[in-house]
């Protein structure tokens, strides 16, 4: 995944065959998205974006035995501590978003301290493999 903007629709990552994924890439490029604040709360009001009669783009889809069933909104920083994550359980048109970002931070961290933990523990390993290639050259 590459930084910036990335939208899931209902099939893939940035599908270009998908509406839905085209109309909120148009409608969030739009802003001047500069901070995850910033971007979340004008995200939220495109996802909550329903059908009307004059037809306008929707994201909710509504009706039938298929809709929109959830909407998650989640804005990455280059720490943990800026990690945001909502979720919308229901179509966002009908369901407020829920803040989980402590949770997610919470993973980010714990992720974060066990891979620099094996990577000390790496660095700890091939010294220990120096020492003892020295060890051997030395007898």
């Amino acid at each position: 995944m590459q930084p910036g903007l990335s939208i899931i629709g209902g099939r893939n990552l940035n599908d270009p065959r998908d509406e839905r994924v085209q109309l909120a890439g148009r409608l969030l490029t739009l802003q001047n998205l500069d901070s995850p604040v910033k971007f979340l709360a004008v995200a939220s009001k495109v996802f909550a974006r329903t059908p009307n009669p004059l037809a306008r783009a929707s994201m909710v889809i509504q009706g039938g035995d298929y809709g929109t069933v959830s909407s998650t909104l989640i804005a990455l920083g280059p720490k943990p501590r800026d990690a945001i994550f909502q979720y919308s359980d229901g179509p966002a048109s009908e369901a407020r978003f829920e803040d989980y970002s402590p949770l997610l931070r919470d993973i980010l961290s714990r992720g974060l301290r066990e891979s620099r933990s094996k990577a000390a523990a790496a660095v700890e390993m091939a010294d220990a493999d120096a020492d003892l290639a020295e060890a051997a050259e030395v007898d």
